[in-house]
């Protein structure tokens, strides 16, 4: 909140999102549609602006999005071990 009033403007957002994007990938090309998608999804109200409550919101959803990924991620691997474990169990290792 650089001017503080308290709330984030989208100028603010995207100054702070480029300059994230330059320190984690600085060859990477900063993607104004993709900052527009994701700025008006933090913008519930859409006033232009995000508040502490709306950007509270929105980290929630994205860590609840993260969970839920990783547990998908996790339930692949567990099932792919299953598999392999099981397939070296009832075959026998066979060379030549």
């Amino acid at each position: 909140d650089t001017n503080g009033n308290g709330k984030l403007e989208e100028s603010e957002v995207r100054e702070f999102s480029r300059g994230m994007l330059l320190r984690v990938k600085p060859d990477a090309e900063f993607d104004e549609a993709a900052f527009q998608t994701n700025f008006q999804a933090m913008d519930k109200n859409n006033d232009g602006t995000v508040s502490k409550a709306e950007l509270l919101q929105s980290l929630v959803d994205k860590a609840r999005q993260a969970h839920a990924m990783w547990t998908l991620s996790l339930s692949i691997a567990e099932k792919r071990a299953d598999s392999s474990r099981k397939f070296w169990l009832t075959n026998e290792y066979k060379v030549g």
